[in-house]
């Protein structure tokens, strides 16, 4: 196969997926042709196989996106305090009080879980070598510890109430 039918086979192929085509000093953005909002007809179709209608489809959709947008704004918006710790977790290395967008990102962790901190993990969750602390958490270990023991006290807490 030569040089320019490869380039060709390639160039195509791209085009079909959507992909953004470097040829050269050449960059071309390719506009795909289906939509991600269906409407009109395949909306209908699309309630049709599904025995809905097409109001009844519709419907989830937007408590679906309404529930994601209040997520991705309380995730913004809140914060939570990240202990990094040693491979062996016995020193803290480093503590950022981040929002929990930024520290779902660094930890590794679903950002759900971090939205429901106090409700399912109690304020305080582990996460490999990262130890996040709500901020009612947090709150209430400073009423009652030093900072610099505030993570060994709350542990201490938890170890206590599960025995």
């Amino acid at each position: 196969m030569g040089a320019v039918s490869f380039r060709g086979d390639v160039v195509d192929r791209r085009i079909e997926h959507g992909a953004r085509i470097s040829v050269d000093d050449y960059v071309q953005y390719v506009k795909l042709d289906h939509r991600l909002s269906p409407k009109g007809e395949e909306l209908e179709e699309t309630a049709r196989d599904l025995g809905m209608t097409r109001a009844g489809l519709i419907e989830p959709r937007k408590w679906a996106q309404q529930v994601t947008r209040t997520s991705k704004e309380r995730l913004a918006r809140e914060m939570t305090l990240l202990y990094t710790l040693n491979a062996h977790r016995d020193r803290i290395l480093g503590a950022q009080y981040l929002t929990k967008a930024a520290a779902a990102d660094v930890a590794s962790v679903v950002p759900g879980d971090l939205l429901d901190l106090d409700e399912i993990y109690g304020g305080l969750m582990v996460q490999g070598v990262y130890v996040l602390v709500s901020d009612q958490t947090l709150a209430r270990g400073l009423r009652k510890y030093r900072p610099e023991a505030l993570l060994g006290g709350l542990i201490a807490e938890r170890a206590a109430a599960r025995a």
